[in-house]
């Protein structure tokens, strides 16, 4: 499903909500120049049935400062996790690769929604590495829905889930 070209799983709590009308005095708000629209007023959102077909298809967009983050304050997680500081590229790599599994499989759920957009937390299962092989750790990614299939990071690891 896309909205305004953001694309989103077609359930509860996966998109955003219309807009609901009923605790409005509709006939004030058109005088005013408020017309209601599908989430907001003066919206002009669409909903589009729209598929993807590919992870491929869906692009991140990752902030440099965001991968220094996660080293500087995460690192221990990592480390927690079986990765050597020599692999944390290797585990950056994995992590977004996730991060896009679990998008389009629609594993994720909305965190807020408001004048900047649509956040989600994305849950994500990570393979233990090296000692801990064999282990799987449930974390969650927290991104910014943007048009045209594409997510912003906002937390690289965001907490466990």
């Amino acid at each position: 499903m896309a909205v305004n070209k953001c694309c989103f799983k077609n359930e509860e709590n996966k998109k955003p909500k219309p807009f609901d009308i009923t605790g409005i005095d509709i006939l004030n708000s058109i005088i005013n120049g408020l017309i209601p629209g599908l989430y907001h007023f003066r919206c002009h959102c669409k909903e589009v049935p729209v598929q993807i077909n590919s992870i491929d298809e869906i692009e991140l967009i990752v902030p440099e400062s965001k991968i220094q983050y996660l080293f500087k304050s995460k690192s221990g997680w990592i480390k927690s996790m079986g990765y050597q500081e020599k692999e944390f590229s290797e585990f950056v790599d994995m992590l977004l690769q996730k991060t896009k599994e679990a998008y389009l499989y629609g594993n994720y759920y909305k965190e807020n929604y408001n004048n900047f957009g649509f956040k989600i937390n994305l849950n994500i299962s990570i393979p233990g590495k090296n000692e801990k092989i064999g282990k799987t750790y449930n974390v969650t990614t927290n991104y910014m829905i943007f048009p045209n299939k594409k997510l912003k990071m906002n937390t690289p690891l965001g907490g466990w889930q």
